[in-house]
């Protein structure tokens, strides 16, 4: 039989439950010899097996913000698989979005500028927010907060523009035609060192021309091109990235 005692450090301080390791002195009454055995303490690191992804967290993170994982980590059951990990039955890919969310507070986001929201991924996430008991999560799931985060703004103009000619717009912004564009012919400033943004701005191009290359100074000149001219639907997509932090 091994009956444990606490034993003291060498400078005569008994060991906390809470320093990294410990020693427990164990007398063996059948035995003459004593020995030492090194016991380390958790910190905090918990694995679990949601479905069939594994995810690396800390127990603060999860006991903090879900009634399910308080349950679950409260000592009050020895529900661990033999390695120490923890099997969550559950939807491994979901589960993802929802450890977020306990890390940092992040609800998710499932939009696609061509497709817009992905409702049916928002309803099986507030399942799974109720099953976690995560209050804050399903409230801002709930009431669709997620739609607050993205706005689209739409105008409708009159848009003309030349054949070549150079139309920058930023990855938020799609234009469409309403109805079919008119054509016509004009005359445009052609570059003679071929830069785009030189197109129809023959002033800017011939102030590059005398600064960087004098000899092709007056080289520029007009040719006939094609012009069309239509009705432009713009939209354009903003994200509001503060709708997306539960308060």
């Amino acid at each position: 039989m091994i009956t444990p005692t606490i034993s003291r450090c060498h400078d005569g301080n008994s060991l906390g439950p809470r320093a990294y390791k410990a020693y427990i002195w164990c007398t063996m009454t059948d035995v003459e010899s004593v020995h030492l055995i090194p016991h380390t303490v958790n910190d905090g690191r918990i694995t679990l097996q949601v479905g069939e992804r594994t995810f690396n967290t800390n127990r603060n993170t999860l006991i903090e913000g879900s009634r399910y994982f308080a349950a679950l980590l409260s000592g009050r059951w020895s529900n661990s698989l033999a390695d120490g990990t923890y099997f969550v039955d559950a939807d491994g890919d979901l589960f993802e979005h929802i450890l977020r969310f306990l890390r940092r507070g992040v609800c998710p986001l499932f939009f696609d500028n061509a497709k817009g929201h992905d409702y049916t991924a928002y309803i099986a996430l507030l399942e799974e927010a109720k099953y976690f008991g995560i209050p804050r999560l399903e409230a801002w799931l709930q009431t669709r907060e997620y739609l607050h985060a993205v706005e689209i703004h739409q105008s409708v103009f009159k848009e003309s523009k030349v054949l070549g000619e150079l139309d920058k717009i930023e990855s938020n912004v799609t234009k469409d035609f309403i109805g079919p564009p008119t054509w016509s012919k004009t005359m445009a400033w052609h570059c003679p060192h071929g830069i785009p943004e030189h197109f129809q701005r023959q002033r800017a191009c011939e102030d590059w021309s005398l600064a960087y290359d004098h000899h092709n100074a007056v080289a520029g000149h007009n040719v006939t091109t094609t012009k069309w001219e239509a009705t432009v639907l713009r939209k354009e997509i903003v994200f509001n990235g503060d709708m997306c932090v539960a308060r």
